[in-house]
């Protein structure tokens, strides 16, 4: 019997139904299309077009690995050099750009920060989705253990506690559910967010021109000497380019074609074995891409299309409810018929259900879950300013 796997062009198929999907809705729903037109004048280039590519690159990878895991029973990243890299690029942009949009905005506060209300703010975006796609994963793992307790009440509750705890806890088993992480392989990267924003004062006092290099040599040791991971060096990448973008906030010629080519060479050369993962090389070579987007280039209109936009407003909630949907939609399937056996036209339409559902679920928990959060002073906020956010 064929094995199941996610061939390029499958990613390809899904990929554009899901951005078809993305653009019925921006065509026909009123909010989202109050809202590309009021992203279309967010401060930050075309940050929210990138969002919107990066957000369903990670589920690609996560399809393509779940491939993997059927087949074999073993969670690996794909063995596809792009597939991978769908993975890996977008949370070290992801990282980037959380990086440089909260440095830049406490350095030009210049010390008038009410972190206060920024934590407030941050709880306030990051929670309800969260929250909501976590109720969603005990169900999964009710109905996996046949809603019968495999462990003690206690390490239930203090297993479940860790998983209510917004990403800062980890994300261990529950209910004797092997492998729980799986039902939403993406989660693991909140821990890092919130470690960001807690070291946000200490950034907010070395992010000027004069400490620079200490906060550049400060994320250095702790990947090179303490060995914490080096995804971090992402976070810096964002700040240095924030301190460029404060001196700097309009640069007509990287709205080049060649600049555009020249980011997009960059990107293509994170496929090199010494920049597949993360680190100091796999980031310098997506500051290209990073920059271009941040100060107005379109990469041939590739960032403005509206689909792109769409998906960047509601990327978190893609982030965040692909997993979900992906395991609960083939354990269902896997029930009926082995998804090892699909063969890879098979596992290609299956990936393209399961993305399209994807889409339009973040559509509606983006507009009825996240949306009502965000609020400033009371007011909820415009669509420009989700999309610098």
């Amino acid at each position: 019997m064929a094995t199941s796997h996610l061939p390029l062009w499958a990613g390809c198929v899904a990929a554009g139904v899901a951005f078809a999907t993305a653009a019925l809705a921006a065509r026909r729903v009123a909010f989202f299309r109050d809202a590309t037109r009021a992203a279309g004048a967010a401060r930050f280039g075309h940050l929210d077009g990138l969002r919107g590519y990066l957000a369903f690159a990670v589920f690609l990878t996560h399809a393509a690995s779940s491939a993997g895991w059927y087949a074999t029973g073993v969670w690996t990243w794909p063995d596809s050099v792009v597939y991978t890299l769908c993975g890996r690029v977008p949370v070290a942009l992801f990282f980037t750009i959380t990086g440089f949009l909260f440095t830049r905005k406490v350095c030009a506060a210049r010390g008038r920060i009410d972190w206060k209300r920024l934590y407030a703010a941050r709880l306030r975006r990051l929670a309800p989705l969260y929250l909501l796609v976590t109720a969603a994963i005990f169900v999964v793992v009710g109905q996996k253990t046949g809603w019968t307790l495999r462990e003690p009440p206690a390490t239930l509750a203090v297993n479940a506690f860790k998983w209510l705890g917004l990403g800062v806890l980890g994300h261990g088993n529950l209910n004797g559910l092997r492998q729980t992480v799986l039902i939403d392989p993406a989660m693991w990267t909140l821990r890092y967010e919130w470690i960001f924003y807690a070291a946000l004062p200490a950034v907010a006092w070395l992010a000027t021109p004069r400490r620079a290099p200490l906060l550049a040599a400060a994320t250095l040791v702790l990947v090179v000497v303490l060995r914490v991971d080096a995804v971090i060096v992402n976070f810096l990448s964002g700040a240095l380019v924030a301190l460029i973008h404060l001196r700097w906030p309009h640069a007509p010629r990287l709205r080049h074609p060649l600049a555009a080519l020249a980011a997009l060479g960059a990107l293509a050369m994170t496929a090199l074995p010494p920049a597949r993962g993360y680190g100091v090389a796999q980031s310098l070579l997506l500051l290209p891409l990073f920059v271009c987007a941040l100060y107005g280039n379109g990469l041939f209109g590739v960032l403005t299309a509206r689909p792109a936009r769409v998906l960047g407003l509601v990327s978190y909630s893609v982030y965040l409810t692909h997993g979900v949907l992906l395991y609960a939609g083939l354990q269902l399937l896997n029930a009926a018929m082995p998804v090892a056996g699909l063969g890879d036209l098979g596992y290609a339409g299956v990936t393209t259900l399961i993305g399209a559902a994807t889409v339009g679920v973040s559509l509606v928990t983006f507009r009825f879950v996240e949306h009502p959060f965000m609020k400033d002073g009371g007011r909820a906020r415009t669509a420009a300013a989700v999309a610098a956010r």
